[in-house]
């Protein structure tokens, strides 16, 4: 009986033992978790409510597959005239804390009040944005998703990458509607708080920079979607839900041709037959006689510009959107399989090569394909690498973002499948089976 007894005991200790280890490993991890984020609960000025939360509009911006809110106001926020605490000076902890910048400007925030009240601030269906959101905002908006797409500027820098910086900018004015104002409580431009933590110290945010008018004078400037800040800084809040892109990421847009692209046809009526296939000449069309192009943001225009001596240039979505008028029956617009099997009947292998000859690639794909420098367009329609390049859209597409197409220069490179932005106007020539 005895022995019952002491084994039902030992049982019982065991139990205990196990769900004190337990108790104190969460306690832990909770613990450990504050500490990371050094959030306390202290709310300078303003007690346990932010008031009456709102945006500064209704408007909301569709970029991608990303739907953004305007700014985030709360009425409980302070005047600009009032101490703003984002730091408990005892514990150097810190502290949930607003700032009020008055009518038509986005409150600033502390990260602590931004986490803690995250689903106050971004209402039901909406959410405080990750890092990894403005990533992706500025790969949609044509940045390469490093701090300043266009680097460090430096004196002397050229006309061209200072022009590219207010393009970047401009971009994010016009698209995502930033506003060209301080957005930080020690005067920087534009910076916005994203939930994600970095240390106990910093948290990762977008910040913008708008003092373009310094450009040749050196200094960092552009959009910098990995950047980081104190925790007690105050810094604007924007809120971001997923929503379902238009198809192929394109929309309805035709920017300064309207819904016709007037007679189409091709530069010459001559025809070149390689393999099993006969190509067309280069696609033109009278509607695309001007020389400004706009390839769309986020979602994609069907847009196209003349260039004079070669084909005219298409957006992806101009080439998918009117393919049926482009390349009439029985011609079709090229896929990515027809250029891989077009390369390899000219004794190519399908696949991308950087090692070619410049006089085996005019030989197959100038000679023999008819096919020429023509160049590329900008999504704002300057044209770039004519003479040295050829590029030509496929109907093929890898992403919301990208299509692919036929890559050839005067230096060798030979790309039969090559990726690049659906924005951009390239050459388009049509296809059919022998």
């Amino acid at each position: 009986m005895i022995n019952i007894k002491n084994q039902v005991m030992k049982k019982i200790l065991l139990i205990c033992g196990l769900l004190c280890i337990t108790a104190i490993a969460t306690h832990t991890q909770a613990r450990d978790l504050a500490s990371e984020n050094n959030c306390n609960n202290h709310t300078p000025g303003w007690g346990e409510s932010l008031g009456r939360i709102s945006f500064i509009t209704t408007q909301t911006w569709r970029i991608g597959n990303q739907e953004w809110s305007d700014e985030v106001t709360a009425t409980h926020c302070r005047g600009r005239r009032d101490a703003f605490s984002g730091v408990d000076a005892w514990t150097r902890s810190y502290s949930a804390d607003c700032m009020n910048l008055g009518a038509n400007h986005g409150d600033l925030f502390s990260w602590c009040a931004v986490v803690r009240f995250a689903n106050q601030l971004c209402p039901s269906g909406w959410r405080v944005p990750t890092r990894e959101d403005f990533i992706k905002l500025d790969i949609l908006l044509g940045g390469n998703s490093q701090n300043s797409p266009i680097g460090v500027q430096r004196q002397g820098m050229s006309e061209y990458r200072s022009n590219m910086i207010r393009t970047v900018l401009r971009r994010y004015l016009d698209s995502w509607g930033a506003r060209s104002m301080t957005g930080g409580i020690w005067g920087y431009h534009g910076h916005y708080w994203s939930s994600s933590s970095i240390d106990r110290a910093y948290a990762s945010s977008m910040s913008l920079d708008f003092r373009v008018t310094y450009a040749i004078g050196g200094g960092r400037y552009g959009p910098f979607p990995r950047n980081r800040n104190p925790k007690n800084f105050g810094l604007r809040l924007r809120c971001v839900r997923t929503v379902t892109p238009p198809p192929n990421n394109c929309n309805t847009r035709t920017p300064g041709w309207g819904a016709s692209l007037g007679t189409v046809g091709f530069v010459t009526p001559r025809t070149w037959t390689v393999g099993s296939q006969i190509w067309s000449d280069a696609v033109t069309a009278t509607s695309c006689q001007k020389t400004t192009f706009d390839g769309g943001y986020g979602s994609f225009n069907a847009d196209c510009r003349s260039n004079p001596g070669f084909g005219d240039l298409f957006s992806w979505c101009a080439v998918v959107r009117f393919q049926r008028q482009l390349c009439p029956y029985p011609w079709r617009v090229p896929t990515r399989e027809d250029f891989r099997d077009l390369d390899i009947a000219m004794g190519g292998t399908g696949d991308t090569r950087r090692d070619e000859t410049p006089q085996v690639v005019t030989h197959n794909f100038i000679n023999r394909w008819g096919g020429s420098f023509g160049g590329y367009s900008s999504s704002i329609g300057r044209i770039f690498q004519q003479n040295r390049w050829g590029v030509y859209w496929s109907l093929s597409e890898q992403s919301i973002s990208n299509g692919h197409n036929l890559l050839f220069t005067s230096g060798g490179e030979v790309l039969p499948q090559n990726l690049h932005f659906k924005r951009l106007g390239y050459m388009l020539r049509c296809v059919r089976d022998k």
